[in-house]
């Protein structure tokens, strides 16, 4: 995904899905991947599936399972053909009632949802020592979207949101163990293919 090779990326994660052992059912995360190489393939339809599919997965990291229900809710703001913003809203009350919502991604939710504030959410998404981590920049994304649905924003106006989070060359994020769960971080790949489909040219 990194490299964005993404049609490797979507045969790898969907064979995971397919090869679903008993013992072994896909995550939310294989799920999640999936569907974010479909979508920067184009193939928002197929994307919108697996994220859908991801939403019952057999075994979620965070046990909650608000990963794809997010992404469900990115793509209703993003393209708002794609996925209603009121069914990915229904979507993530029912996940914010599970009692590991507390868990993260599960903290987002709830911030969409508007049943905790930004800087309750902000202090769960800093390391150990205080400092920001991939969950601040995850955070950071949900920001700019729900910016931009509550406020009708016209969609350009998410260029220069995504253009500023996607600067993350020799931040905090690219060091050490932080780049390891950066790179599964599904919403980096959407931001930096969302411009490529209007103008042909990627922010990074």
């Amino acid at each position: 995904m990194w490299s964005e090779d993404y049609q490797s990326a979507l045969v790898h994660f969907d064979e995971q899905i397919r090869a679903a052992l008993p013992r072994n059912p896909p995550s939310d995360l294989t799920f999640g991947m999936a569907g974010a190489a479909a979508w920067c393939l184009g193939d928002e339809k197929l994307a919108i599936e697996y994220w859908r599919k991801g939403t019952t997965a057999g075994y979620a990291v965070a046990g909650a399972n608000t990963r794809t229900a997010l992404l469900l809710y990115a793509a209703s703001v993003m393209e708002p053909a794609t996925f209603s913003t009121e069914s990915a809203e229904k979507l993530l009350v029912k996940k914010a009632n599970h009692r590991r919502v507390e868990n993260w991604p599960g903290p987002i939710a709830q911030y969409i949802l508007g049943t905790e504030c930004e800087q309750e959410v902000r202090h769960k998404a800093v390391d150990r020592n205080g400092d920001p981590d991939p969950k601040s920049w995850q955070l950071d994304f949900y920001k700019l979207l729900k910016t931009t649905a509550s406020a009708s924003t016209e969609m350009h106006k998410l260029e220069s949101g995504f253009q500023n989070l996607l600067n993350v060359k020799g931040s905090e994020y690219s060091a050490g163990i932080k780049f390891f769960y950066f790179l599964r971080l599904e919403e980096f790949y959407l931001a930096r293919h969302w411009p490529s489909k209007r103008t042909g040219v990627q922010l990074a």
